[in-house]
């Protein structure tokens, strides 16, 4: 049975804590559980039943975890000096970056919203007993210590590692269903549009002995033909556009500058809220989103959001219908509505108003995150939707399922096109903490919700208000940046990039104290 992957299908969790030691240390007193699993034995206090959603994998001969979590239902109570915190429906994973002395590497995590936001509760002591056969995996003899994460949230760093209790998980597995591996290569030609793959198709038909004058002895419309990605079965031309939220292309639905503020830290621009996204009547049909914010009376002048400047061709008013009694109201969505009589319906045919695309272009920020996820987003997003919410993109799917990531750029590696691949922050401009634009932490009210300071007649709110420090200063951000996304959370296997760590004037891809950190 050596190197047969095997996954775990049903069983239980059966868990023994240490609760005189989590009262006196702690300050946790066990309020009672609520789970219909069976405990192994009367040594365990409480058992949990193993879920559907599990898809925990591994080797069977020797026992080595391949991916996936191992997911439960059922929650236990502790009373806290100040209330009650339930946690539960625990996920159980792993990570190389937990392994120590006493660790083994995996972890139990709460899945369910608490009071305290916890997620990481424990780590896994490495196992005194690993049985497994082609029908069950018994992991027992396994210590429960407390995580950093939970020990930092009670109050207790010093508590961090301390044993509080043991574990054993007993559990039927299944062989996985054969599949066909397939590695996955997004290839994105920044800039390559179809005039610039028709000139590279016609010189290498010309560099082949091919003679022509003129463009029209090569081709002049459709896919055409020569380069090797135009003479893949299925190759297609796309277009694609972004959001356009509350009259600019660089806004997300949230309120703030997303430069200068915490990646979704800040409420929710009027109109913007979830349940006003697209989505499907109750008779089935699809319900666009209206254009909010975007009203004829508020024009300022035809100024072309991305240029930034007056053109006098520039005409994008919400799309507009006429009710019965006459009145018009806005109809449409986040999407541009793009006029095919200004611009050009395919990319061989001219447009009818030159000046008219370059208004409605997204940027390779929000273009990386859609190829990336499938989602589309605001110019500028950085792996994230249009709540600044992160998204998961190929990459991390592959590695959910076991498998490996990486990133290869001829730019630097957190630049808007390959940093969408392996980041999710607010803005593409996020490169590093030390960048030359600093992000700053948001002051919350006494309810969380992230303050504003009021504009105007107070109808709306402006830049968020930071927090500051004794002496009265900005608190940096220092983890919302794509370097340190790469670094410590996406971790992608292979990062190839071009560019030296200093770049051109204030403009640094790379810290110099993290250069010296991975130099070592």
């Amino acid at each position: 049975m050596t190197g047969n992957n095997l996954t775990v299908d049903t069983g239980t969790t059966s868990v023994a804590l240490d609760l005189a030691l989590l009262e006196s240390a702690a300050g946790l007193t066990f309020a009672g559980a609520d789970t219909t699993g069976e405990p192994f034995s009367e040594d365990f206090q409480v058992g949990f039943p193993i879920t559907e959603e599990t898809d925990f994998s591994f080797v069977a001969e020797p026992f080595a975890p391949v991916g996936g979590t191992t997911e439960h239902s059922g929650t236990v109570t502790f009373a806290l000096e100040n209330g009650e915190v339930t946690l539960g429906d625990f996920s159980i994973g792993f990570d190389d970056a937990r392994v120590s002395e006493t660790a083994s590497g995996f972890f139990v995590a709460d899945t369910t919203e608490d009071q305290l936001g916890l997620e990481v509760l424990f780590d896994v002591g490495t196992p005194g007993n690993v049985a497994t056969n082609s029908e069950k995996l018994t992991i027992s003899e396994a210590d429960l210590l407390l995580a950093p994460e939970f020990a930092e949230a009670l109050g207790s760093s010093d508590l961090a590692g301390a044993d509080v209790g043991d574990t054993r998980v007993d559990a039927t597995v299944v062989e996985p269903e054969p599949t066909t591996a397939k590695n996955v290569i997004i290839m994105i030609g920044d800039g390559m549009g179809w005039e610039i793959a028709r000139a590279a198709a016609i010189q290498k038909a010309i560099n082949e002995g091919a003679a022509g004058n003129t463009l029209a002895d090569f081709y002049t419309e459709g896919t055409g033909t020569g380069l090797s990605f135009q003479n893949l079965a299925g190759y297609a031309l796309s277009t694609t556009s972004g959001t356009y939220i509350d009259g600019d292309k660089e806004n997300s639905a949230l309120k703030g500058d997303t430069l200068t503020r915490e990646t979704g830290v800040s409420t929710i621009r009027e109109g913007y809220e979830p349940e006003n996204l697209p989505g499907e009547n109750a008779d089935g049909e699809f319900d666009p989103a209206q254009i909010q914010g975007f009203f004829r009376e508020l024009r300022s002048g035809e100024i072309a959001p991305i240029l930034g400047e007056f053109d006098p061709n520039f005409d994008e008013d919400a799309i507009y219908a006429q009710t019965e009694d006459g009145e018009f109201i806005q109809v449409g969505g986040f999407l541009n509505a793009y006029d095919t009589t200004k611009g050009r319906p395919l990319p061989w045919l001219e447009d009818a108003d030159p000046d008219y695309p370059k208004n409605l272009f997204p940027d390779s920020a929000n273009t990386a995150t859609t190829l990336y996820s499938g989602v589309k987003s605001y110019n500028a997003a950085i792996g994230v939707d249009i709540y600044e919410e992160d998204i998961e993109t190929i990459g991390e799917a592959a590695r959910e399922l076991g498998k490996s990531f990486g990133v290869v750029s001829s730019v630097p590696f957190n630049h808007a096109t390959p940093g969408a691949a392996v980041g999710h922050v607010g803005h593409r401009d996020k490169t590093t903490s030390t960048e030359s634009v600093e992000n700053f932490e948001v002051a919350l009210d006494e309810n969380g919700v992230p303050l504003h300071e009021e504009h105007g007649d107070g109808t709306h709110e402006g830049e968020p208000v930071l927090e500051l420090d004794e002496d009265g200063n900005p608190i940096p951000i220092e983890e919302d940046n794509i370097l340190y996304q790469i670094l410590n959370e996406t971790q992608p296997e292979v990062v190839l990039a071009s560019g030296h760590p200093d770049g051109l004037s204030n403009e640094r891809y790379m810290d110099s104290e993290t250069v010296l950190k991975i130099d070592n």
